[in-house]
């Protein structure tokens, strides 16, 4: 029981890095997003043209007479929307991590058999498990070069948010943050005879 709990200390901090790692990623993914902005915006008028046009709505005038029940409700609704807000925060980054370690490892799975038919392999637990491993961290590394990638080709845009330099250069930092994380579950993994199969 205690050897248990010591190996699940070790996975816990190699997966921790690992969990960084998605959340680097899923910045770098976001910045993308930001860079593409543009052009979602573009596609958006496209299918709805009258998504650019403001809408004037008349003056409303406000009584300055306010009730104190009102200013309660108010209160309350705010406080509420605070608190909710704060749990969202909280939650959401946990939420991201275990979709992403989720996504990753169902596409791996999936692939692991069509390999080994290709590669003429027995499906075996230990091919399997060691094949797995491997593919995770092709996944994890085209999830890595993607985004540079479509910063690069984000040059290309009419119209573009930021300069190129500055584009590229925070996505290289992102990348950069990314490999360490990943590098850096590795490295404990293997320093601490974390199983790969246990790794995010």
């Amino acid at each position: 029981m205690l050897v248990d709990a010591k190996y699940n200390r070790k996975k816990n901090v190699s997966n921790f890095f690992g969990a960084l790692g998605y959340f680097a990623c899923l910045i770098q993914w976001f910045w993308v997003v930001i860079l593409y902005s543009s052009l979602l915006k573009s596609a958006v008028l496209l299918v709805s043209p009258d998504a650019d046009n403001v809408v004037t709505k008349p003056d409303v005038v406000i009584n300055s007479g306010v009730s104190l029940p009102s200013i309660i409700f108010a209160g309350v609704v705010t406080i509420f929307v605070i608190i909710l807000t704060v749990y969202v925060l909280i939650k959401m980054p946990s939420a991201i991590l275990k979709t992403s370690k989720k996504i990753v490892n169902e596409a791996a799975e999936s692939v692991v058999p069509v390999v080994l038919k290709v590669q003429h392999k027995k499906d075996t637990k230990k091919n399997h498990i060691k094949l797995t491993t491997r593919i995770i961290v092709i996944i994890k590394a085209v999830l890595l070069v993607l985004p540079i990638i479509l910063t690069l080709v984000s040059q290309l845009l009419k119209v573009q948010i930021f300069g190129f330099y500055i584009a590229i250069l925070i996505s290289i930092w992102l990348a950069a943050f990314t490999i360490v994380f990943f590098i850096l579950q590795y490295v404990i993994a293997k320093a601490f005879a974390v199983k790969s199969k246990d790794l995010w």
